[in-house]
């Protein structure tokens, strides 16, 4: 891989044929507002787990609870890098939105980061 410089305005980096995009402050804003959105997602499908977690232990679908709620937390990284298109949105939406969650009091505590990494994966 190599990079290089282009003289020409606005002097941007050149990997691989491909101009890297910078980042505005609206695409900053917007994936900070998405974070913060998706972080209250995540802590509400974490209410709605626990829940249906109890529900469904008596009849032994204890397992299932995760699986029934699963596509609400693996549906920011999608999200985010649908509407901002730029490389890494994906990732680091995903990240700020995890974080978004823990700092809200997630009862999951640091194990979302972990998790927000791995599901970020999969996009």
């Amino acid at each position: 891989m190599y990079i290089m410089l282009v003289n020409e305005p606005p002097f941007v980096l050149k990997t691989k044929g491909v101009f890297m995009e910078k980042w505005s402050l609206k695409d900053v804003i917007l994936m900070a507002l998405l974070a913060f959105l998706f972080g209250g997602v995540f802590m509400g499908a974490g209410f709605m787990y626990v829940a249906l977690e109890v529900a469904l232990t008596p009849g032994g679908y204890k397992p299932f609870a995760n699986e029934i709620l699963f596509g609400l937390w693996t549906m920011a990284a999608p999200m985010i890098g649908v509407l901002l298109k730029k490389k890494g949105s994906s990732t680091l939406g995903e990240m700020l939105a995890a974080l978004a969650e823990m700092l809200m009091g997630s009862h999951f505590g640091v194990g979302v980061l972990v998790s927000g990494f791995c599901s970020r994966s999969r996009n």
